[in-house]
């Protein structure tokens, strides 16, 4: 089996499921709806589990030397910058003003100390009329602890918009109530299988019927999801 066939059984195959197609719907089709292009940074990359969906950019990442390996499920890239030693004392990104057409955060807001001082650079560094592109958690289980932080909602960077005058341009909550169900199901699951060997082998038949809940979950809220409940937030915003 080749190297791209093998990435997308695991794609299709690993826990996560809906969270991560989600992911990659979603962000393909803002970089095609809105063409973005341009120098772009993914700010905590890890991987760079998205970069084949950025075709017309040039597609930097920065992360910490021992950056998760959670972060993608086939993709092995390494960041191209890492972040300064004093970089979490002062929260300021490593590049000057009007640097970057295009600044992505994927999966980050909930693991920084200050979402603020975060917003607050990646707008500085962004070129005026550029785009940020960020995603974060709204109900997700405890992860990469004990940096994890915060969840959000789309009212936390609404005020954050209004205080850095941009403008929203896209917004979508993804999943929806089977979503998290699959997604909170799982993260247990995950969570008692690391116990011991034994919780291992009598919990890994469960995850046969979560992997199909997860695409049932895909199919249905492809069409249809709950406006209060859901998994994840995907915004795209615009420097004025």
């Amino acid at each position: 089996m080749s190297k791209s066939l093998t990435d997308e059984f695991l794609f299709y195959t690993i826990p996560h499921f809906s969270q991560r197609y989600f992911l990659r719907k979603d962000i393909g089709y803002v970089v095609k709806k809105y063409k973005l292009k341009g120098k772009l940074l993914d700010v905590g990359c890890g991987e760079k589990p998205y970069k084949f969906l950025f075709k017309n950019t040039k597609y930097l990442g920065i992360d910490f030397p021992n950056f998760s390996p959670n972060k993608s499920v086939n993709i092995k890239d390494e960041p191209n910058i890492y972040f300064p030693e004093n970089y979490k004392l002062v929260g300021k990104l490593p590049f000057q003003d009007n640097t970057f057409d295009i600044v992505c955060a994927f999966q980050v807001f909930e693991h920084v100390t200050d979402p603020f001082i975060l917003f607050d650079e990646m707008v500085r560094i962004l070129k005026r009329n550029g785009y940020l592109l960020i995603t974060a958690p709204f109900l997700w289980a405890l992860h990469e602890e004990p940096n994890d932080h915060f969840r959000f909602t789309r009212y936390t960077f609404d005020r954050l918009i209004k205080l850095h005058h941009c403008r929203l341009h896209y917004y979508k909550k993804q999943g929806g109530l089977l979503s998290a169900i699959e997604t909170l199901l799982e993260n247990y699951l995950v969570e008692l299988n690391q116990k011991n060997k034994l919780y291992y082998f009598l919990t890994l038949p469960l995850y046969i019927p979560l992997l199909l809940l997860s695409y049932l979950a895909v199919l249905v809220e492809n069409y249809y999801s709950s406006k209060s409940i859901y998994i994840n937030n995907l915004f795209l915003i615009k420097k004025w």
